[in-house]
């Protein structure tokens, strides 16, 4: 299992769209493959706990990891 963890944030649904067709294009799942997408609310964003001085994609809104 591959834990990776790629995060998208402030974006709109335009982007968010994108971002999306993207991925369902470029990546092939096969047998038991799964891709997760776990969207969090503004409550939850408030919560996140970031351990480290480098830079928060959060903070930045023209950072898109795709």
């Amino acid at each position: 299992m591959q834990e990776s963890v790629f995060e998208l944030a402030n974006i709109n649904n335009e982007i968010w769209s994108e971002c999306l067709s993207r991925l369902k294009n470029k990546i092939k799942l096969s047998g038991e493959d799964s891709i997760r997408i776990y969207l969090l609310c503004d409550t939850c964003k408030g919560k996140i706990k970031i351990l480290g001085k480098g830079k928060k994609p959060m903070d930045d809104p023209e950072v898109y990891i795709i």
